[in-house]
């Protein structure tokens, strides 16, 4: 069986050069993750719930002004640079200088505004005046983040998934000493400081590792003609960037108001740990199918682009339900990872929402690298700014809930967003109809929705383990026989 999948993928060069980007990415992420979520539990424990939501907050912060610009421009260098490398190394040449550029003014501005603005955030909308100070050493990351997360991307486009995966585990080595010491010896400062550490680290080695590439592939930046290409950044990265800023400043808005709670920095904390998993999940999907946006560039006009089309939905959303079913039917498995001082009465209804919540999220970012190599920008835009615009106003509805009415909120409008643009996306040829008419998306969907309603019920250990095991084993061997097996007759 084996040895005919093997024989299949040897003909297919679409598919090897996924298997192999996908397998560097794999190895790299997941190593990576599980160290950096083991810093998460160490940080959490030693904080306890209270610091803890209070880091968050810093984090969540600083991560409003940084992640919208870099990760933009860093799907445009993967999709760019994987489209016209090879065809047009000048074109090529003049992106990476426009890339390089822009993130780092972009990222300085915003630096600067975010130093000055410390204080303001931290007394008007933090109600904290003691955390000003931490945000303003933390606001160097949202210059570092803005040149890193382009960085990245680059190195998609070149498909140095083997790069990356170095990176990952490099950064981790250095900073996973630092984190937990900095954290254990000086409570939140030190939590901060490693935190700031972590992000310049990463920035130094992307770039070490840039500078080799470049003098590998006999190519370098242009900023001399750069502006040839500014289309780019009207067409493609603008509209990333206006959507991203929204959804990055709504889901910080929301965030603050959970801390302007009773007991609110304490309810961040019990969200916080949870959300740690929630973003292992997206981001290991993520990392899965990080190559897909530079291979679907690639071969956007070969046969081949059928089934790697069907893989860049199906095979991120196996990887979630993988993760998310063992939590959802085990929700002890959060209390044991974090302790006693996080077990509360409803932390089962939180986590069960995050982790359904979580799957969506995954099916979601599917799309969005459906819709960068189409390079239709300004209809995500429209799907990412209704989602937070309605997570608003449900938090506003559920508000006296808490942070149980925080992740209502998020899952809500994340089911109602995805029902009511599934139409747009098919109609602008975003999502193939030969995808959505496979059954496997239907009998994905039907599974997380079930597994996420018989989580509320206090079912025995046995049926739990045998329901996961049903649905994980089911799930590979379908998947296996209906796909991988599939590779030479697609």
């Amino acid at each position: 069986m084996v040895k005919k999948l093997l024989n299949r993928i040897q003909k297919n060069r679409a598919i090897q050069d996924l298997l192999l980007n996908s397998f560097w990415s794999i190895i790299g992420t997941f190593i990576s993750k599980v160290l950096l979520f083991l810093i998460w539990i160490f940080v959490a424990k030693i904080l306890k719930a209270d610091l803890y939501g209070e880091f968050s907050i810093i984090r969540s912060t600083t991560m409003l002004f940084a992640d919208f610009v870099g990760s933009s421009i860093g799907i445009a260098g993967t999709n760019y640079i994987a489209k016209y490398y090879g065809s047009d190394n000048s074109k090529v040449e003049r992106l990476l200088g426009l890339f390089n550029l822009f993130s780092f003014i972009l990222g300085l501005v915003l630096f600067v505004s975010a130093l000055s603005c410390s204080d303001i955030i931290a007394t008007n909308m933090l109600n904290r005046t003691d955390l000003t100070i931490y945000l303003q050493v933390s606001s160097i990351v949202i210059l570092v983040s803005s040149i890193n997360n382009n960085q990245y991307g680059i190195l998609r486009g070149f498909n140095q998934y083997k790069r990356i995966s170095k990176i990952n585990l490099l950064q981790i080595i250095f900073s996973f000493p630092v984190y937990y010491l900095g954290t254990y010896f000086f409570s939140l400062k030190g939590a901060v400081g490693a935190y700031v550490f972590y992000n310049i680290i990463v920035c130094l080695l992307t770039r070490f590792e840039l500078k080799k590439l470049f003098c590998t592939l006999q190519v370098k930046p242009s900023y001399k003609n750069c502006i040839q290409e500014s289309q780019v950044i009207l067409s493609f990265i603008f509209p990333y960037i206006i959507s991203s800023f929204i959804v990055a400043f709504l889901s910080w808005y929301n965030e603050t108001r959970l801390v302007g709670l009773p007991q609110g920095y304490t309810q961040m904390g019990y969200y916080s740990i949870i959300n740690v998993v929630v973003l292992i999940i997206i981001n290991m999907s993520f990392m899965v199918c990080a190559p897909f946006v530079s291979i679907m560039s690639k071969y956007r006009d070969s046969n081949s682009i059928y089934l790697l089309e069907k893989l860049n939905i199906f095979l991120p959303l196996l990887v979630a339900l993988f993760i998310s079913v063992p939590l959802m039917l085990f929700p002890e498995i959060i209390g044991w990872i974090y302790g006693p001082s996080y077990t509360i009465e409803n932390i089962r209804l939180i986590s069960n929402y995050m982790f359904f919540f979580a799957f969506l999220g995954v099916y979601r970012q599917a799309i969005a690298r459906f819709v960068a190599v189409k390079e239709k920008s300004w209809l995500y835009f429209g799907d990412s700014v209704s989602f937070s615009l309605f997570s608003v106003c449900l938090f506003f509805y559920f508000y006296h809930y808490g942070v149980l009415g925080f992740v209502w909120g998020q899952t809500i409008a994340c089911m109602t967003i995805v029902l009511l643009f599934l139409p747009l996306y098919l109609k602008s040829d975003i999502l193939s109809r030969h995808l959505i008419k496979d059954s496997y998306l239907g009998l994905l969907f039907i599974q997380i929705i079930l597994v996420f309603i018989f989580s509320f019920y206090d079912f025995s250990f046995v049926a739990r383990s045998l329901l996961c095991i049903a649905i994980l084993g089911g799930n590979l061997y379908l998947f296996y026989k209906k796909y991988l097996l599939s590779i030479k007759k697609i």
